[in-house]
């Protein structure tokens, strides 16, 4: 979660995964019930298990536990290929617009770019990004993820999926300068 509970009253639509706010947080949870009354806001939970969170949902999606990076892989899938992304907020507050260098490679042999065989160390000039002038560093993102999963999921990538998810579809949060 980017923003604090009582934000969520004004939102139009909400995405909660992997959690059961109506029970772990019920004092919190009345914000997004307000949104549901005040302004017909959406909620979709995504969850293995249906849960009193879910009970109270527009649409409840039932997904095998550790399914969620997949689930959501999906969801930035369909939202790039359908141009369903906030590209203004892509492009002025998140990374998007840098590339990766020319010569960076995944690793085949489990050793990224820049390594010297002689040394044992990496070279990092090979890691850095190229903006629009060039040579430009990305801005580092920082964010609340989810905690680990009941059927041990990975966090790392539950994390990473769920910033690339809410970053694409411009829901930073006022932290991270969303207007």
């Amino acid at each position: 979660m980017t923003n604090g509970w009582i934000d969520i009253k004004n939102t139009d639509m909400m995405l909660i995964m992997r959690g059961n706010p109506a029970e772990n947080h019920p004092c919190g949870f009345k914000w997004p019930i307000e949104a549901k009354r005040q302004r017909n806001a959406k909620m979709i939970v995504v969850d293995p298990r249906f849960t009193r969170t879910a009970a109270t949902a527009d649409m409840f999606l039932q997904i095998r536990a550790g399914a969620d990076i997949a689930f959501l892989g999906g969801l930035i899938r369909y939202a790039l290929e359908n141009q369903r992304v906030a590209r203004e907020y892509l492009v002025n507050y998140t990374n998007a617009p840098f590339l990766v260098k020319e010569g960076f490679k995944l690793p085949e042999d489990g050793l990224y770019s820049g390594f010297d065989e002689n040394t044992k160390t990496y070279d990092r000039s090979s890691w850095n990004y190229e903006g629009a002038a060039g040579g430009s560093s990305p801005a580092s993102i920082q964010g609340e993820g989810p905690v680990p999963s009941h059927d041990g999921g990975s966090v790392t990538g539950g994390v990473a999926a769920t910033l690339v998810f809410a970053l694409h579809t411009g829901n930073g949060g006022a932290d991270y300068g969303n207007p």
